[in-house]
């Protein structure tokens, strides 16, 4: 009758059984493994056959199997547990170090409080402060332990791992694409590894060290994809500079006329307009002589209308000072003098305006721009 097959957790180097939700040996502090126990301990394996987690002699003329490398596999993925293990015990054995120091100081706060008086709450308070003292003492030797036996432990991984390297003949370039040389590669990528893990726990190295080159390989990486990128681009442009040379050339433009600069006549032959304009009460043409980037052109069309409805224009002379052309257009001030009654009847009244104004060509014809009132 077949047995159920059953579980434990065990150490894959001291052999000490734990039970099943356990993660780390508390001697070794290596990561368990679960294991089988049912089956007959007592039988031998047959002849050629190897005993179970017996590791094959390496030598120089040795053949690498599959299987031995798929063990590197694994023992590469346990490496990079066991890191991941180291840096939270270390990242927790810094916390409880500077845990006790704001306990301890906060304890003697509280004798330097009490100057030599003793009472209940005094007792209770210091207490409680020196009962997590003593947890926090004894989490730190815990963890120091374990560290201390997880170095030991890598210590002695190293120097297997040492052992076999020198055991083996290093590949050459087109080797290393091979089984041999993909075992070799393997093997003292998890010597490196087990290495700077030894300096870390030694001090010699920060616990970051494997993020901090993780990081800056990624940073690398992106540097050379960039440069890359601008090596592949300046490539393709210079040699696709001869096919652009040997096209005919394109028939050269006439050239543009120049634009005459604006002179005081344009400016009246537009405000000429702009009187017409509100003497007949033109919409269409006042608005044609602005540009159509005008600010405000909706709001100034609502306010001429109403000034519209409420007045007549009787007269509107106007005048040209201070003309400035700017390239295609000009700025300069327009004094308006104004003769004008209330629609609906009364007496007519007379008024002055100056307005800074700003003209451009727009489409070959001068138009307004901006119009700001003149504080002159």
């Amino acid at each position: 009758m077949d047995e159920t097959a059953n579980f434990k957790m065990q150490c894959p180097k001291c052999g000490k059984d734990f039970p099943f939700d356990a993660t780390h040996c508390e001697e070794c502090s290596a990561m368990l493994e679960p294991v089988e126990t049912t089956g007959n301990p007592s039988v031998l394996p047959a002849d050629g056959e190897e005993m179970p987690g017996r590791k094959p002699e390496e030598g120089k003329g040795s053949l690498i199997s599959s299987d031995r490398i798929e063990d590197i596999k694994i023992d590469s993925l346990k490496a990079d547990i066991e890191n991941q293990f180291l840096f939270t015990l270390l990242l927790e054995l810094d916390q409880l170090r500077n845990r006790l120091i704001r306990k301890e100081k906060l304890l003697e706060q509280l004798h330097d409080k009490q100057n030599g008086m003793v009472n209940a709450e005094y007792i209770s308070q210091t207490g409680r402060e020196e009962k997590e003292i003593e947890s926090i003492l004894t989490k730190t030797a815990r963890i120091e332990m374990i560290l201390e036996n997880l170095e030991k432990n890598i210590a002695s991984d190293i120097k297997n791992l040492e052992e076999i390297v020198r055991g083996l003949t290093r590949p050459s370039f087109s080797e290393r694409f091979f089984q041999t040389g993909r075992y070799y590669r393997m093997i003292t990528s998890e010597l490196q590894i087990k290495t700077v893990l030894l300096d870390i726990i030694r001090g010699k190295l920060p616990r970051s060290y494997f993020r901090t080159k993780r990081m800056v390989r990624m940073i690398a990486l992106g540097i050379t994809g960039i440069v890359c990128t601008l090596l592949l681009s300046w490539f393709i442009a210079s040699h696709s500079q001869p096919l652009l040379t040997e096209r005919p050339a394109a028939a050269t433009p006439a050239p543009v006329a120049a634009v005459p600069a604006v002179s005081e006549e344009d400016i009246r032959r537009l405000l000429e307009d702009i009187r017409t304009a509100n003497i007949t009460k033109d919409l269409k043409l006042w608005e044609s002589r602005y540009a159509a980037d005008y600010r405000e052109l909706k709001g100034k069309r609502e306010s001429i209308l109403e000034q519209w409805k409420q007045f007549d224009y009787l007269s509107l002379r106007y005048r040209v000072e201070d003309l400035q052309p700017q390239g295609a257009g000009a700025d300069a001030v327009i004094v308006w003098d104004i003769e004008l009654k209330p629609v609906k009847g009364g007496g007519s009244s007379k008024i002055t305006s100056r307005l800074a104004s700003t003209f451009v060509r727009e489409n070959g014809t001068l138009k307004i721009s901006a119009v700001k009132k003149d504080e002159r």
